[in-house]
């Protein structure tokens, strides 16, 4: 009798041991993950190039925040903001196939605050959806409390019948006789309330000798629209021009290649080519790259 209760406590010591053990694989896991997604984030969004000296900044911890985050498969869905960003108090509201996705603050990079990593790469659930990585959001509805995705056919089960989609249309409003006034869709439209922020970055060149460089030296928020950024001749520094050139989000490639120790001038024009609801609107900023 004594053989068989020693017997049974020892089994029940090794699965009480195995089971801590499990409990603290996944939570290193998961916490290793975090880590990772966090180290992502902060190079996808251009942290490398924030002046964290700045006083307003240098406060920022952690400088980004990871909300929630889910794995499916091999796309791990994640919800995060770069702190020295803020958002915008304006409700963001897109149907993606069957999904409505809705959030009350309008975030970037992605309007929602919500992203994706597909191997070693993150995307915004925007671009995610439109380069057809992702083509279901299943794993995400009721993910987060802030981000809500739903079904739009989705059935009520009282009812046994489809859900209304979450997108909402105008209502009509009764007529009121006024004089008649001759208006196009176009003067409906409101201003573009795209702002852009030009910065001085600097590069050395060392560097520039052996490998390309990439500075966020433009900082684009409230943009309406499809954003096109440009190099404009005319106002460059002549040495650098044929040298570099500019993606939509402002950041600029310098090539590899040899540069004179001094300060060069690029004048860029960035345009938000609105909307249904926004005009489309062009600013004009001219940033600066020391080379030393």
């Amino acid at each position: 009798m004594k053989k068989i209760l020693c017997c049974i406590l020892v089994v029940m010591v090794l699965m009480t041991t195995f089971v801590i053990g499990a409990n603290a694989t996944s939570l290193d896991n998961s916490t290793n993950l975090e880590k990772e997604l966090a180290e992502k984030f902060f190079d996808y969004c251009g942290g490398n190039d924030v002046d964290w000296d700045n006083p307003y900044l240098s406060t920022i911890d952690p400088r980004v925040r990871i909300l929630e985050y889910t794995q499916a498969d091999d796309i791990v869905f994640f919800s995060a903001v770069p702190r020295w960003i803020d958002p915008l108090c304006l409700e963001v509201t897109k149907v993606y196939g069957k999904w409505c996705v809705y959030c009350p603050m309008k975030n970037y990079p992605s309007e929602f605050g919500l992203y994706v990593k597909i191997g070693e790469d993150i995307y915004t659930i925007e671009d995610a959806w439109e380069k057809e990585l992702v083509t279901d959001l299943t794993p995400v509805e009721g993910f987060s409390e802030l981000i809500t995705v739903t079904r739009i056919d989705a059935t009520d089960p009282t009812t046994d019948k489809p859900t209304e989609p979450v997108v909402t249309e105008p209502q009509p409003t009764t007529p009121v006789l006024t004089t008649p006034t001759v208006e196009t869709s176009e003067n409906k439209k409101l201003k573009n309330p795209i702002k852009v922020t030009a910065q001085t970055k600097t590069v050395k060149a060392k560097k520039l000798k052996s490998k390309k460089q990439t500075v966020r030296a433009l900082t684009i928020t409230n943009a309406q629209g499809k954003v096109t950024a440009t190099i404009v001749k005319n106002g460059t520094s002549k040495k650098i021009l044929k040298k570099i050139k500019i993606n939509k989000k402002g950041v600029i490639t310098l090539k590899k290649g040899k540069y004179n120790k001094t300060t060069y001038k690029i004048k860029v024009k960035i345009t938000a080519n609105g909307n249904a609801s926004y005009k489309p609107s062009t600013k004009t900023k001219t940033v600066k790259i020391k080379v030393k």
